[in-house]
């Protein structure tokens, strides 16, 4: 849903408000009681508070529309209902009800055909993919599924028209991506084989009779309806009432301009480049609706659209982008009837495609003979541009590595539409819409596995689906390999692929088949950074896990903020880093994988290295947290004094806000230094980051900290380390005491306390001991 007062967009809320909104604007100017509001919103089960959630909405919807809310005169109450006093006009869904009546009645008159195709054309603009999408409630569900019935049956009459006017070069297109999409509605076949007879192919027309019987019988169980039956007849007899009219030249806008008309010369070539439509195409509807909705302005071809509409896809190798392009380019391609082009860019190898080589070709798919081509990049872009003036041809630019390469692709006609896929961001280039593509949902991802393994291979172990899709981190490239994997393999289960992916030492050679490789996906990626780039991409990535804040990733990387801020920005702008928001960044699972697997010169040092900068970063910066909440703990001064500079907090709120935001961090820091391949000192640092974090171990993060002691406590006992063991335990006796588990606390504390004697350690010593009688105490006291 959408709003405007002149050309400001309003406001619309929250789903249910804007469902309250349909609710009334779908009611032809009539009044809605509360009841009938509810019903509408939340069905026969709506919240205690609906009513009062109604009242709100209303309060909302009129601080937005009405002049003087005091004296509502666009949302007016009726009753304990409310009524919408709007011109019809000024709904687009009941404009396109009038739009189609007049149409109608136009057609009617043998002689206004191509009046009523305007108004058709005219009811048809004003879809912008599904209607109201995202609004819930029964009403909005009803309703959506009324008006795409309208909208195919506007398709299924201006489709007509436009046989009875001779311009069958538009209506088959559009009528083979209605039966595409609708495979059981038999009135666009109809109109289909009428559109191929009048262009010539009978055997084509009869052909599609065949299909459809077969269709209709193994679907169905039940043979074409008379209608279809009929028009076979006819094409079989020749009929010679199939052939319909010249179509008329193109009237003058009011600007006294006449529009270029869409048809090409029937000698004029019609490239139709548009690889195949993926068939097991899952998801991604949101962002499918957003690009057709830029894209799809193009068939307005109002006097005062000006702008070339281009929409770019970005995102990571192997998060699907071509998919979803060619899924829009074949939704879209009826609207473009003089052509759709495409070329691959190549944009992530080596050597990508040159924009001469490139132009040289879609020149020749126009018609335009091989030696009659142009020499220079420029006379190739110039004729190229002027071929496409005034005709509607989509461009599909798959792969593209930065604008340069693109913008000598680009026509100048507004008729036109571009679409390109690429894994960095297009920066300069002035694009309606830039989708940056994240991975799947779940329900995608699961979706996605059942449809190429099978459902009840997955349903059957829903647990092994989790894990094989966190390990696949719900990429689609991932995600297709491991389903044609386990589709190769009907004796595999889901959980025993899901074992081999589990050591991330092998998950990389797990995850290929074929020429599909997702290694391969993220290797042209990397070869495309400059060496800062990818040292800060190896470096960064085995410190990252679950993410990592700006502070932390400049200490890691050895440099200062504005410069790490760079290296990691110019990551996120190439597809390899994600920013989750300002000043925090992720890897995708498998990056992560696949940046610790590669073989860069002192590889398991350089990790090492930034292991032990970031201990040294996140205690310095825990140790000014633990001052600010503790101020005089005599434990701050045992704490052993970091290389790394930290942070500095003026208040203990901020100390504590630093805390929430690097918890997660820290914990995995810490059970990363536990590991045979870490030193003794990254063992001991870790150790008393869980000292310095100890005043905020609230809950929920109470058990995080205790698994973190443990592991501390287990990996000093077998290093033979006397530092670490007593802070360890001292940690997780306090905790025990927090959890009210006291004979636990008690037997920890005299583990810290003796370890304490055995390392030495008299500032935690003394507090071992105090704690290790809580337990008598509390016994005694308890009734």
């Amino acid at each position: 849903m959408a709003a405007h007062h002149g050309e400001m967009a309003l406001p619309v809320g929250s789903p249910l408000q804007q469902a309250m909104m349909a609710a009334l604007l779908l009611r032809d100017g009539r009044a809605a009681s509360a009841g009938e509001l509810i019903a509408a919103l939340w069905g026969a089960a709506p919240p205690n508070s609906a009513s009062a959630m109604l009242r709100t909405y209303a309060w909302r919807w009129r601080k937005e529309l009405e002049r003087d809310r005091s004296a509502p005169a666009i949302l007016t109450s009726l009753g304990d209902g409310y009524r919408m006093v709007l011109p019809a006009e000024n709904v687009d869904a009941v404009r396109v009800e009038s739009l189609a009546a007049a149409a109608l009645a136009a057609a009617r008159k043998g002689e206004d055909h191509a009046r009523a195709r305007r108004l058709l054309d005219e009811a048809l603009d004003l879809w912008f993919g599904e209607p109201l999408a995202g609004v819930p409630g029964p009403f909005a569900e009803q309703q959506r599924a009324r008006l795409e019935d309208l909208r195919i049956s506007l398709l299924e009459e201006k489709c007509g028209l436009e046989l009875e006017l001779g311009d069958q070069s538009r209506a088959v297109p559009a009528l083979r991506e209605l039966t595409a999409e609708h495979p059981l509605r038999e009135r666009p076949y109809v109109l289909l084989m009428r559109g191929l007879y009048q262009s010539g192919r009978q055997a084509d027309a009869l052909a599609v009779f065949e299909r459809v019987r077969r269709l209709l019988a193994a679907e169905l169980g039940i043979d074409p309806g008379p209608e279809l039956r009929a028009m076979h007849q006819r094409i079989l007899r020749n009929d010679p009432a199939l052939v319909g009219t010249a179509a008329p030249e193109p009237e003058p806008t009011a600007g006294g301009r006449t529009p270029a008309r869409p048809t090409p010369a029937r000698s004029t070539p019609v490239p139709a480049q548009l690889p195949a439509d993926i068939p097991d195409f899952t998801g991604r509807e949101r962002e499918l609706a957003a690009l057709q909705a830029v894209l799809g302005r193009v068939v307005q071809d109002t006097a005062d659209h000006t702008v070339l509409p281009i929409a770019a896809v970005c995102g990571m190798g192997g998060v699907g982008k071509t998919a979803v392009a060619l899924r829009v380019a074949h939704r879209l391609r009826a609207g473009f009837p003089d052509g759709q082009l495409y070329a691959d860019l190549r944009g992530d190898q080596p050597k990508p495609a040159q924009p001469s080589v490139l132009l040289a070709s879609f020149l020749t798919a126009l018609g335009i003979a091989p030696n009659a081509v142009p020499e220079t990049l420029e006379d190739r872009s110039r004729l190229f541009r002027s071929l496409l003036d005034g005709r509607r041809v989509l461009i599909l630019l798959d792969n593209a590595r930065d604008t340069a390469q693109v913008r000598p692709l680009l026509p100048g006609s507004a008729h036109c539409a571009v679409l390109i896929t690429s894994r960095a961001r297009l920066f300069g280039l002035a694009t309606a819409a830039q989708i940056d593509l994240d991975v799947f949902s779940v329900g995608e991802a699961t979706e996605m596995l059942a449809q190429a393994a099978g459902g009840g291979r997955v349903c059957a172990d829903p647990a092994a689906t989790g894990e094989l899709l966190r390990y696949c981190g719900r990429l689609p490239l991932a995600i297709r390999i491991v389903a044609s994997r386990l589709a190769s393999r009907p004796s595999w289960t889901v959980a025993r692929l899901a074992d081999r992916l589990a050591a991330e030492q092998h998950r990389m050679a797990e995850l290929s088949l074929g020429d599909l490789a997702v290694a391969s996906a993220f290797d042209w990626g990397y070869r495309q950074l400059t060496p800062d780039q990818a040292t800060a991409f190896r470096v960064v990535a085995a410190v990252s896990r679950p993410d990592i804040g700006l502070p932390a990733a400049a200490a890691v990387l050895g440099v200062d903020r504005r410069r790490a801020e760079d290296l990691l920005e110019s990551l996120v702008d190439a597809g390899m880093v994600t920013q989750t928001h300002a000043g925090r960044y992720r890897y995708h699972e498998l990056l992560r994988v696949f940046a610790s697997q590669l073989c860069a010169p002192g590889g398991a040092v350089e990790s090492a290295t930034a292991l032990s900068k970031q201990l040294d970063f996140l205690l310095a910066t825990a140790t000014a947290a633990f001052l600010q909440m503790v101020p005089g703990d005599p434990i701050s001064s045992a704490l052993r004094t970091p290389v790394v500079p930290g942070l500095r907090f003026d208040t203990p709120c901020a100390a504590a806000r630093w805390v929430a935001e690097e918890f997660d961090a820290a914990i995995t820091a810490v059970l990363a230094a536990t590991t045979a391949a870490t030193s003794a000192q990254d063992l001991r640092t870790a150790a008393d980051l869980l000292i310095a974090l100890r005043p905020f171990d609230a809950d929920p993060r109470h058990e995080r900290l205790a698994v973190a002691a443990a592991a501390v406590s287990a990996a000093a006992t077998d290093r033979a380390d006397r530092h670490s063991p007593g802070r360890a335990e001292f940690i997780r006796g306090n905790l025990a005491v927090q959890a009210i588990r006291l004979g636990e606390a008690a037997e920890h504390c005299r583990r810290a306390a003796a370890a304490c004697r055995d390392g030495d350690d008299r500032v935690i010593l003394p507090a071992s001991l105090a704690a290790a009688d809580i337990r008598p105490m509390s016994v005694a006291h308890r009734p």
